[in-house]
């Protein structure tokens, strides 16, 4: 049985403002690397998997030069594309029913496009065996984190202590973002992982899934595999259902089994991951760019195209982009998920 690799890529990533942006979201920015961006990666990790007809993309028309330019090697008729965004159930759901028509059924390996991996062996080598186990069982694989502190950004999965296989356990509940008083919970028996999004199935026992579950996506998903024109497409998918895939289905579903991601895994989901993965200087400061620290401890910058000096400062995120500049302690709570609304109301939603 072939192996499908769908990458979702049409997150608009503003939590990594200023340098992420709506019409630059973060998964075509190379934050972390001077040369390839977090889908161009992505790319390279699931051509790794399998050859680059069997790489399916999902993302949103307005990021289509972005994918094109960025992703060469794939197919044009291999990129999907949102007409809105109805988040990630929609978007797999039209996809692998596209495919599956077209092309049969297959083990389909989901990945999403701004995920940090630093062992690729190890990475490479864990989906090779989910895979395995998929083209075996009527199962979903999801690949697992083990937590190293409690959470609220990610998805929980609870698993059985008695092992199926080696290495493979029975997800017996999962919770999506929970309150930090759940999240302590839930990690306090050592048998939870955190949820990756990445996911290993058979596209039909997936779409099964989506039938017993998220019968309307599915059903909307079908309209859209036979209808070519673009108009008509756009009216049926503006009728999905907004709903992620994490909580239509793999917050409903017993047919879940773990495989644990010991790879070294982040989802950069804000600008404090860059203090899981950067070496520190002498002083605890991380530097990205053009930076002159000055008696200063434990500062996080990144200074795009310019010079920034720092003096006599602590604790602090400095994100410097060519129009915009992002200044916040550390100590802090996170300001993202209000700051979007607070430069619109202040003027300036041209830089959002």
């Amino acid at each position: 049985m072939n192996t499908a690799v769908f990458i979702l890529a049409g997150g608009s990533g503003n939590r990594l403002w200023p340098l992420s942006r709506k019409d630059m979201p973060k998964q075509f920015l190379p934050v972390l690397s001077n040369t390839l961006s977090f889908f161009q990666a992505t790319v390279s990790r699931a051509l790794k998997i399998t050859d680059a007809s069997n790489i399916y993309i999902l993302t949103q028309k307005d990021y289509a030069d972005f994918i094109f330019a960025q992703s060469p090697q794939i197919p044009k008729e291999n990129v999907f594309f949102e007409s809105q965004k109805k988040n990630t159930a929609p978007a797999i759901a039209a996809a692998m029913l596209k495919v599956n028509h077209l092309s049969g059924d297959a083990v389909s390996v989901v990945l999403p496009a701004d995920h940090y991996i630093s062992d690729e062996e190890l990475f490479l080598s864990t989906i090779s065996s989910a895979v395995s186990l998929a083209q075996e069982n009527n199962n979903i694989i999801s690949i697992g984190i083990p937590p190293t502190r409690p959470d609220t950004a990610f998805g929980y999965l609870k698993y059985n202590k008695d092992e199926i296989q080696n290495g493979i356990f029975k997800c017996i509940s999962f919770k999506e973002k929970p309150e930090l008083s759940q999240a302590i919970e839930l990690i306090s028996d050592g048998c939870c992982l955190w949820n990756s999004g990445i996911f290993i199935s058979k596209i039909s026992f997936m779409i099964s899934q989506f039938q017993k579950y998220l019968p309307d996506v599915i059903n909307c998903a079908e309209r859209l595999k036979n209808t070519s024109d673009e108009k008509s497409a756009d009216k049926i998918y503006s009728e999905m259902p907004e709903i992620s895939v994490d909580y239509g289905i793999l917050e409903k579903t017993d047919s879940v089994l773990l495989v644990k991601g010991l790879f070294g895994w982040d989802d950069i989901g804000s600008w404090k991951a860059l203090d899981r993965l950067f070496a520190k200087d002498e002083n605890g400061n991380i530097i990205k760019g053009k930076c002159i620290p000055l008696n200063s401890n434990n500062c996080t910058v990144i200074s795009c195209d310019k010079l920034t000096v720092t003096a006599g400062t602590d604790n602090l995120y400095i994100i410097n982009a060519p129009d915009a500049t992002f200044v916040f302690s550390k100590d802090a709570s996170d300001y993202m998920a209000d700051l979007p609304a607070t430069i619109e109301k202040n003027g300036f939603k041209n830089l959002l």
